[in-house]
This record gives C-alpha cells, sequence and structure tokens, in this order.
C-alpha cells in the first residue's frame, strides 16, 4: 500500500482506530530503553514492592528537581531513592 493511499483510507478509520495508527507510528521512532536502563527499573520496582514506604512524595522530587528543599513528611530521605547506581 502506498503512502497516498493510506493517507485516502485515514479518514474511513474510526477515531480509536487513528488513534492506535498515531501510537504504533510514534512506537517506531522510540528507541525504548537499554538493557541497562530497563534492569534499573525493574530493580527499582523491586525495591520499591519490598518497602513501599521508601518511597519519596511527588511534592519533593519536584522540590529536589527546581533546587528547592524539601517538604517536611514522616517518609524517609530521598537521598536513597534519588542516587545512581
Amino acid at each position: 500500500m502506498s503512502f497516498s493511499e493510506v493517507l485516502a483510507e485515514l479518514p474511513g478509520l474510526t477515531v480509536s482506530e487513528r488513534q492506535l495508527l498515531v501510537r504504533r507510528a510514534a512506537e517506531l521512532d522510540d528507541p525504548g530503553l537499554s538493557g541497562k536502563d530497563e534492569a534499573l527499573v525493574e530493580k527499582r520496582l523491586e525495591d520499591h514492592r519490598r518497602k513501599p514506604a521508601s518511597a519519596v512524595p511527588l511534592g519533593n522530587m519536584k522540590a529536589l528537581n527546581s533546587g528547592g528543599t524539601l517538604a517536611k513528611t514522616s517518609q524517609t530521605t530521598p537521598s536513597s531513592a534519588c542516587s545512581s547506581p
């Protein structure tokens, strides 16, 4: 099917079909995570599942990322959650 044929078919697609088409096209350009990054995500998720209280509130993460100070919470400090491996 040529590109012009694909374009000609677009009006006949439902909204959900067009959204799926856009998602799939975007996925082709997304390199995804490297094996090392994927392993890091899985390790951190596993750590979080074992100790959910170690989670850092979103407001604290935003403050850290913007160079601000952490809000006082009853949770543990985020230093271990934010450190690089």
